[in-house]
């Protein structure tokens, strides 16, 4: 008789009782992934992995905030103090273009409706760091007064 592969020559085959199966069938399903048990590690390094791919997808998603911003709708105050000096700098890093599109639109208007420009009494409330000043200066308009709550920005 040929003997099969991974099978010793004389090995008996273990007989499974009727009282075997029924306790296989009321064993405990999770027992398997129990501390000790033979997927608990298995599991670990899953949960392991989950969590430090959702940590690593918030950070992508979500960059620290290094100008703390967030901050600037708790405290405005101290936060446009605390970045005066690097404020034009900052919002222009970012790609910040809404004093020049005010800027233009005001003067566009204002000469299609034929005002003279060179007249004009411009205050700026909640002026900054007076971006929306200097493009108007830019533009031509002479007049211009800004004012700002922090001492800081109105300094620069």
């Amino acid at each position: 008789m040929a003997q099969r592969k991974g099978k010793r020559a004389g090995a008996q085959k273990k007989e499974v009782t009727a009282e075997e199966k029924e306790d296989a069938r009321n064993e405990d399903p999770l027992a398997q992934f129990k501390p000790g048990g033979k997927h608990a590690t298995k599991v670990q390094f899953v949960l392991l992995f989950i969590v430090m791919a959702g940590t690593c997808t918030n950070l992508y998603v979500n960059p620290p905030d290094r100008t703390k911003f967030r901050e600037s709708y708790r405290a405005p105050l101290k936060w446009y103090d605390q970045f005066a000096d690097k404020y034009v700098s900052l919002v222009t890093s970012w790609g910040y273009t809404l004093p020049v599109d005010v800027a233009e639109r005001m003067y566009a208007l204002q000469k299609h409706a034929g005002f003279d420009i060179h007249s004009a009494r411009i205050l700026e409330i909640g002026a900054g760091g007076g971006l929306v000043g200097m493009e108007l200066h830019r533009l031509g308009y002479r007049r211009i007064l800004g004012l700002d709550i922090s001492p800081q920005m109105a300094k620069v």
